[in-house]
């Protein structure tokens, strides 16, 4: 009995079973990363256009500081604001 739980666990078949969950695992993540590339738009999503029309003011030279701590939907993004102008 012992020998038949030990042969179960052994390290061949350990090393075999790795080595498969790491292969799929790599399938996984090399087909994801195919698909980003071939299939993803560098585009604003949804509420992601008010932070276009904000660098629309600071390149017109027209962005106030009410403008950067204005609330956006329940946060605030002047973090985010001035990050983006600063680059």
């Amino acid at each position: 009995m012992r020998m038949r739980i030990w042969r179960i666990f052994s390290s061949d078949r350990l090393d075999n079973s790795i080595r498969y969950a790491a292969l799929a695992g790599a399938f996984v993540f090399l087909s994801q990363c195919v698909i980003i590339t071939l299939y993803a738009g560098n585009f604003p999503f949804w509420d992601e256009w008010t932070l276009v029309d904000t660098l629309r003011k600071y390149l017109s030279g027209s962005l106030s500081i009410n403008d950067i701590f204005a609330q956006h939907n329940r946060h605030h993004q002047d973090l985010v604001i001035y990050y983006f102008c600063t680059i």
